[in-house]
């Protein structure tokens, strides 16, 4: 790789989720905005792998991955933002190394890895079937032996960020074999109604069963619950949980922009509360 290539790898870091473990999430957006339907992901105390039914990124996608983050003009591929943001992200789990594999079947793909000191390696793979698939892994140390009781328990923090903030999502994530275990979305509210109006993409509302709380917004983009934003002037005790993909987010991608986007999710949510009642 040449020089810029590497000069960007490091400006990139900036772009580090404050919480490391939120390297998981940001690979379950870019999986949902590839137009992946089931997710599974395999989880221990110092390896996770995710594969996934999406769109394949191509050669000239994983090219530009620094792009994606550092050149505001670019059209990246769906989804390839959101994998450098994790990339980025998990590196600070010091990770051994992490590998990306994806490509058509039948085709030739293209295999990324990355290991912490070292240049990247870009290469073709041939592949026998479509493949979307992530694994990093961790080096050895006292974080990882610590981890394996949570392992053992499936109490790991990857773990329990896929089961509470991917709770809303309407793909079908399996972890460990097992699906994530949701219910019904808006169970825990009284009085359902749906949410529609111009910039929502779909969602439902309610009181709670503790009608003295402020009236609030979850908000989900791209299968994960990203945010929660009170709603002044809605009556306490309403909730919604609401999908809006089109709304802005701050860098991080999980604090949603108080825009014109947002002005009209909720007016959206007003006339949803005022239905409600």
């Amino acid at each position: 790789f040449t020089l810029d290539r590497a000069v960007a790898r490091d400006k990139v870091a900036r772009f580090a989720l404050p919480h490391p473990e939120d390297y998981v999430l940001m690979l379950v957006r870019g999986a949902v905005r590839q137009g992946a339907t089931h997710l599974w992901f395999q989880v221990d105390a110092d390896d996770l792998w995710l594969e996934h039914d999406g769109r394949p990124f191509t050669r000239p996608d994983l090219e530009g991955l620094y792009d994606a983050l550092l050149d505001e003009s670019s059209r990246p591929a769906p989804g390839l933002r959101e994998l450098a943001v994790a990339l980025v992200t998990a590196q600070q789990l010091s990770l051994r190394y992490a590998t990306v594999v994806s490509g058509e079947a039948g085709g030739d793909g293209i295999a990324l890895a990355q290991r912490p000191g070292e240049p990247e390696v870009l290469e073709p793979v041939t592949l026998e079937h479509r493949q979307n698939r992530v694994h990093l892994k961790r080096a050895l140390s006292s974080e990882v032996v610590s981890r394996q009781a949570a392992a053992l328990a499936n109490s790991l923090p990857e773990q329990g960020l896929l089961q509470h903030r991917c709770r809303f999502a309407d793909v079908t994530i399996t972890v460990n074999g097992a699906p994530l275990d949701r219910g019904p979305v808006g169970a825990h509210l009284k009085d359902l109604v749906d949410v529609e109006g111009d910039g929502v993409d779909g969602g439902v509302a309610g009181v709670t069963r503790d009608e003295v709380k402020p009236a609030r917004a979850k908000v989900v983009r791209d299968g994960v619950w990203i945010d929660t934003i009170e709603l002044p002037g809605l009556r306490a005790g309403f909730e919604a949980i609401v999908v809006a993909d089109a709304l802005r987010t701050d860098l991080t991608g999980f604090q949603v922009v108080r825009d014109e986007a947002w002005d009209r999710v909720v007016k959206a949510l007003a006339a949803t509360e005022r239905q409600s009642e």
